[in-house]
């Protein structure tokens, strides 16, 4: 992306010595997301016609950074072009009309600008979206940019940081395995940082979550190279039996994903038996190394290009862990649609996003089974065709019929006849009441699947897009295996992003 800066936005009236604030702030943000920002030639003839000498040099030892557009077009050449925005009267406006011209003509994407004669230009010519002032311009780029992933449920809520109490005993562990907490705490709090949490009833906080975009360098054995990152700066849950682990996960790697960041890492003294290590590892992070202090690094990257030579030999169930939220769905596993009621769907897919929480969650509580990235559906199919990697499009019936979700299996169990076998294969996954799994028993023997939740998709195919493409005849009553065909269809209707599949 080429983004064209009118050279005037460096100079305020207040103190031309200084960056206004805004446009600091947008220009970092172009820099973060490797925006390439050019100024006009003629900017800086404009610039250099000054004639107070202190400013003149001010301005442009601030561009001096900035590489110039190579021979723009002149808007001199283009009749009809003035016609619309009127011939210029003096140079000052042969300027104006140049750089508006630059983005006429798409040698540029976007024009920052704060002078009114050339954004009154520009709704003359079409371009209102196209040249911003520096306020609209950080307002837009930052929602292009910086995208924060919605908590799926109102028991997490995103706070700053500053608002929480660093008095409560989650962070008692903290303070001991790291003497400088508390000089952190207070730097990030001054630093605006915010963090996800769960707050539990009357006991303080049950977890917190602290994500930090870097671009440096990590002192390490060996040590990383500078890259832009996402570090899980503090990761703590002392909620038991809620799931909160997994949640936070899916949190920290969507955040990574939206704002189109490749890797995320995170620090911690490992022990034995360590509960997160585990946690973490089931998704995809390793151990690549080490701080002089002791403290290992565990680490996962996305986006990269994945040998074929990386994945032979690998069953497509450990692929989609060591790779999640990428996963397998090559030649060696097939594809199949399932059907689910919209009252398990609810409970399931807690990311769905023409959901409503429940007055269960408005209340503060955790959906527990909703919160995990591994899942389990339990229904009557009595096929053999389902395996371990296959992967699993989710249909949600009776009400908005409509495909959702892309999934993996990780497990599959038949002919399970017994309540306590079920307990046993499925704990707190399970969406379904003891009732329902007794109902279920007495109609025939069920069947578990343990899959995990990939991806939402972007675009949801209804009923009525599935059958107009062909992909089914009707709306499915129970598990249907589809074609590869049928399968990259529904990709590509639904909008996929497919650097996150393996083949």
């Amino acid at each position: 992306m080429n983004i064209l800066i009118d050279t005037n936005i460096f100079i305020s009236r207040e103190d031309y010595k200084q960056v206004p604030p805004n446009l600091s702030s947008l220009l970092e943000l172009f820099w973060k997301n490797s925006v390439r920002i050019y100024v006009h030639p003629l900017s800086k003839e404009d610039i250099n016609r000054d004639l107070n000498i202190e400013r003149r040099q001010i301005s442009l030892s601030k561009m001096a950074s900035y590489p110039e557009l190579i021979t723009p077009p002149v808007s001199q050449d283009d009749p009809e072009f003035l016609k619309i925005v009127g011939n210029p009267k003096n140079v000052r406006d042969i300027v104006d009309n140049d750089l508006l011209y630059a983005v006429y003509k798409d040698a540029a994407n976007f024009l920052i600008t704060n002078d009114t004669e050339i954004l009154e230009k520009a709704q003359k010519v079409g371009l209102a979206d196209r040249v911003l002032n520096v306020e609209e311009g950080l307002d837009f780029f930052r929602r292009q940019f910086v995208k924060y992933f919605l908590a799926p449920t109102p028991a997490i809520k995103r706070v700053p940081v500053y608002n929480l109490n660093l008095s409560d005993t989650i962070f008692d562990e903290l303070k001991k395995e790291y003497p400088d907490f508390e000089n952190w705490w207070k730097k990030i709090c001054r630093g605006g940082r915010m963090a996800w949490v769960f707050e539990s009833k009357n006991k303080g906080l049950g977890g917190i979550l602290i994500l930090n975009e870097e671009n440096e360098p990590i002192d390490s054995i060996p040590p990383l190279p500078k890259r832009r990152r996402l570090k899980i700066c503090t990761f703590k849950v002392t909620e038991q039996g809620q799931k909160l682990g997994e949640l936070f996960v899916k949190l920290a790697i969507q955040n990574a994903i939206d704002n189109n960041l490749n890797e995320i890492y995170l620090t911690h003294y490992s022990k034995p038996k360590d509960a997160l290590v585990f946690l973490i590892e089931e998704y995809g992070f390793s151990k690549i190394a080490q701080r002089s202090d002791g403290e290992d690094i565990y680490f996962k990257s996305f986006n990269r290009v994945i040998l074929k030579e990386e994945i032979e030999g690998i069953l497509p169930v450990e692929l989609n862990k060591k790779y999640y939220p990428a996963f397998y769905d090559g030649p060696r596993v097939k594809k199949h649609i399932i059907p689910i009621r919209p009252e398990y769907h609810e409970k399931l897919f807690l990311e769905y996003r023409n959901r409503t929480p429940s007055l269960f969650e408005q209340a503060g509580n955790l959906i527990i089974e909703g919160n995990t990235i591994k899942k389990a559906y339990i229904c009557h199919t009595v096929s053999r065709k389902i395996r371990p990697g296959d992967v699993l499009l989710f249909y949600r019936s009776w009400d908005n019929k409509e495909l959702t979700s892309i999934c993996t299996v990780e497990d599959i169990f038949h002919k399970i006849k017994k309540y306590e076998e079920i307990i046993k294969i499925v704990g707190k996954r399970s969406v379904y009441t003891k009732d329902d799994l007794f109902d279920i028993l007495k109609q025939s023997p069920a069947t578990i699947i343990i899959f995990f939740l990939h991806f939402e998709l972007k675009r949801y195919i209804s009923l009525h897009n599935l059958q107009e493409a062909g992909i089914v005849r009707r709306a499915p009553q129970s598990v249907m295996e589809i074609s590869n065909e049928r399968y990259q269809q529904i990709l590509k209707i639904g909008g996929f992003d497919e650097r996150f599949t393996l083949h």
